[in-house]
């Protein structure tokens, strides 16, 4: 369970998720009507499906021959600093 505080001070990442299925949880008759509002929490807690996502939109690009950057090298035909120095 998440605690009060966030990195930042503030309310934690899923804090408004965890206080939706308190709410539904205190008010509900049978547990399964939350069932939502807990899948909501674990998916924020976790991030579960978004990795999932994001791994098959990866998958789907190195299929397709599309080259991913990832921003660690500057490209030196796309214009960077060098060029203006010149």
């Amino acid at each position: 369970m998440s605690n009060a505080l966030g990195l930042n001070g503030g309310n934690p990442r899923c804090w408004a998720h965890l206080m939706e299925f308190q709410r539904c949880w205190k008010s509900a008759q049978e547990p399964q009507e939350c069932k939502p509002q807990h899948e909501d929490y674990i998916e924020c807690l976790h991030r579960k499906k978004e990795q999932a996502s994001s791994a098959k939109e990866a998958a789907e690009k190195a299929a397709a021959g599309t080259i991913i950057s990832l921003g660690l090298v500057e490209d030196p035909t796309a214009g960077g600093k060098d060029e203006e120095k010149q």
